[in-house]
């Protein structure tokens, strides 16, 4: 196939044994990390962090080239310390940073 239809051509998932050792898209050749997308935002601001991590929990969807759904897990998601600020200075806490974590579980990389 063309380059242009092999997008992922010799980074892991093409479909070709790229390091030639008779396995066709092993974990060795899984240079992709797994990728988390939210799969909508809501209007309304939560107003308890924990509300905000159970709807993260709920709602990120992991991705990945190589692995499929099954063998991909998303945990935990932790609320970054100190980051939860007024946008505007004496107004309600509006913005929180969280961090979370996809975990290949085939090739056992977390990111």
């Amino acid at each position: 196939a063309p380059i242009s239809l092999v997008p992922l051509r010799g980074l892991g998932c093409d479909g070709i044994d790229n390091d030639y050792d008779c396995l066709v898209d092993e974990c060795d050749e899984d240079l992709v990390p797994p990728t988390l997308k939210l799969s909508y935002v809501p209007d309304d601001p939560f107003k308890l962090v924990a509300d905000a991590i159970e709807f993260l929990i709920a709602n990120l969807c992991p991705e990945d080239d190589c692995t499929g759904s099954n063998d991909l897990v998303v945990g935990p998601v932790l609320l970054v310390p100190g980051s939860c600020m007024a946008v505007v200075a004496g107004s309600p806490i509006n913005e929180c940073i969280f961090n979370a974590t996809v975990t290949d579980t085939r090739c056992n990389v977390s990111v």
